[in-house]
């Protein structure tokens, strides 16, 4: 259904917000007051304007490079807006971000992207919450032409598909990726196509036509919000400007090429539908107007904002340290945590025992060597830290009872790792028995600790520990 006057009224002004802004921005590029560079939106607008129109508040959009038009068509302040891009601590991301990376969390616009194309499967991550949450929000996603031949974008359609995702892929095809034309990096019919043939339902219009705009996404948007999964519109439009404002690329396009799109001015295409519809030149001129003053109050209210400390930058960088509290008395209940038992039959038969606690000075271990079928003189050597081993002589099969001293050197954390390691190593093939015959190997029963009050902390490991204890 084509919008109502009072609706196109109100996205018309959306539109002219994103111009202005856009125009304005490049005027405070020249003049350093934007950090890093941008990237113009104008003669997009009915683009995003058309697309975010059916969106709510909890509904998502994921961005990319060329994203201030995005931005300001989900909801987002001017003046924050103004201020991120000149790198001021009370924009949308603290100055930080840049009008590469600007976010506005709290309307679920989820950020600018400056890598080609990553917004994409960003934007299936939110798709796939949404539904396995039940919450009937719905994502969408913009890209470019160049970017839909990225990888990532044909991976994103088959999971969409496959997953049928609330998932709405919006491709603004401005003809060129960067400064090379479509025409010279991309096979087929379009994005579209290429849509259609995961069997996603797919539409390619007139991008400077906000109304097509409007309903080819709108139909999309109440297909995702009914669970029928994801739908693509492709959005055949054309930046007015170079790539960047910095305006560092030689000409790549063609003066007549650039005012034959200028004469398909998207806005005002709906400033003609407005006054078919009984709209008046002076609701137009009060509709501009009113867009002027926001912005300017915007302009101000960047050049005002502080800039970020250094404090505010590595507070995004960096996590918080977190504040231990270590205890005034190390009295009452100590914990001793065995935290593993690992084997390694092949390379020294070497048996590990780790263990954690606090003021233990000692370590009792109770086991036997098994898996030997006849008696096999034996010396079990322990080892911890740099202490010498100590040694117990026994016949395999058959148990053993090591004590074992605990220095707080050998282990400034807490935690000690024990190796138990038999003297002789036993091989079937080399005693004359067959070779699926077991190997020898050390069976932990049990751990007795002892702390530094006198107290004894024991854990059973095995199912029969010894009687008595070493």
């Amino acid at each position: 259904m084509p919008p109502s006057r009072q609706t196109l009224e109100t996205l018309y002004q959306v539109m002219v917000r994103i111009r202005r802004f856009d125009e304005r921005t490049v005027e405070l590029f020249n003049a350093g007051h934007v950090k890093g560079t941008a990237h113009s939106y104008v003669g997009q607008e009915a683009v995003a304007t058309g697309a975010c129109a059916h969106l709510t508040k909890e509904d998502s959009v994921i961005s990319n490079h060329r994203g201030h038009g995005h931005c300001i068509a989900k909801g987002a302040r001017l003046d924050l807006m103004m201020a991120e891009l000149m790198g001021r601590e009370d924009g949308y991301c603290r100055g930080l971000g840049g009008s590469m990376h600007i976010a506005a969390l709290d309307l679920n616009m989820l950020g600018a992207n400056g890598i080609v194309a990553a917004g994409v499967p960003i934007g299936a991550g939110a798709a796939l919450a949404a539904k396995l949450r039940g919450t009937g929000r719905v994502v969408l996603s913009f890209f470019g032409d160049g970017g839909a031949n990225q990888g990532v974008v044909h991976e994103t359609m088959n999971l969409a598909a496959v997953w049928k995702l609330p998932f709405i892929f919006v491709c603004e095809n401005n003809k060129y990726a960067l400064s090379t034309d479509q025409s010279r990096t991309t096979a087929g019919e379009g994005v579209s196509a290429r849509a259609r043939a995961y069997g996603i339902p797919a539409a390619r219009v007139d991008g400077n036509d906000l109304v097509a705009v409007y309903d080819a996404v709108g139909e999309a948007v109440a297909r995702a919000r009914r669970g029928e999964g994801p739908s693509c519109v492709e959005a055949v439009t054309y930046r007015w400007g170079g790539h960047s404002m910095r305006a560092n690329l030689p000409e790549y396009r063609t003066k007549q090429e650039e005012l034959e799109w200028m004469e398909k001015d998207p806005i005002a295409r709906v400033e003609r539908r407005l006054l078919d519809m009984g709209g008046t030149d002076i609701d137009l001129k009060e509709m501009r107007q009113r867009v002027e003053g926001e912005l300017e109050a915007a302009v101000a209210y960047g050049i005002e904002s502080p800039e970020p400390t250094v404090e505010i930058m590595e507070a995004a960088v960096y996590s918080p340290h977190a504040r231990v509290v270590e205890p005034v008395s190390r009295a009452g209940r100590e914990l001793i945590t065995v935290e593993g038992v690992w084997e390694d039959h092949w390379m020294g038969r070497e048996t590990v025992l780790a263990l954690s606690g606090r003021a233990l000075v000692s370590v009792e271990i109770e086991g036997q060597l098994v898996g030997v079928p006849s008696l096999l003189p034996q010396e079990l050597a322990a080892h911890v830290g740099g202490q010498p081993p100590r040694v117990t002589s026994l016949t395999a099969p058959g148990p053993f009872c090591l004590s074992v001293p605990l220095s707080p050197d050998d282990a400034p954390s807490g935690r000690w790792e024990v190796s138990l390691t038999p003297s002789r190593t036993f091989c079937p093939m080399e005693e004359g028995l067959s070779g699926d015959s077991r190997h020898l190997s050390v069976q932990l029963l049990r751990v007795r600790a002892r702390t530094q009050d006198g107290r004894e902390i024991v854990k059973t490991l095995g199912p029969s520990p010894i009687e008595g204890g070493c």
